[in-house]
C-alpha cells in the first residue's frame, strides 16, 4: 500500500524523472489492463464457440450409431416452382446547390438617411 502512496506521489513529483517514471508505469498498467480485458472477452467468445461445435458434433455422431438404416424417400422438384421476382429499384437523385451566388441585398438601418 506504501508502494501505491509513493507512485501516486511520484506524479505529482517536483523531480521530473521519476514523475516521468511514474506516468510510464502508470500507463503501461492501464495498457495491460485494458488488453487482457479484450483478449480475455474473446478467449471466453472463442471458448463458447467451440464448446458448441463440439456438442453439435457429438449430437451428429449420436444418431449414427444408434439408429437403424431406413430408405429415404426422394425429393420431388415441382414442376409449377414459381418463377423468382426481381425488384428494380432507381435510385434517389440529388438535386445540385447552385454554384452561383444571388445578388447582395442592401441593408437599410433606422438610422441611416438617404
Amino acid at each position: 500500500m506504501n508502494t501505491c502512496f509513493l507512485l501516486l506521489n511520484n506524479l505529482l513529483s517536483s523531480t521530473q524523472a521519476w514523475g516521468g517514471v511514474a506516468t510510464f508505469l502508470l500507463l503501461l498498467l492501464c495498457f495491460v489492463g485494458v488488453h487482457a480485458a479484450k483478449l480475455s472477452s474473446k478467449g471466453y467468445l472463442f471458448y463458447k464457440q467451440m464448446k458448441e461445435y463440439r456438442d453439435s458434433a457429438e449430437q451428429d455422431e449420436r444418431p449414427k450409431q444408434n439408429s437403424v438404416s431406413t430408405p429415404k424417400k426422394p425429393v420431388q422438384k415441382r414442376e409449377n416452382a414459381p418463377a423468382p421476382v426481381y425488384y428494380l429499384v432507381e435510385k434517389k437523385r440529388i438535386r445540385k446547390q447552385p454554384t452561383g451566388y444571388a445578388e447582395p441585398k442592401r441593408i437599410r438601418f433606422q438610422n441611416e438617411q438617404e
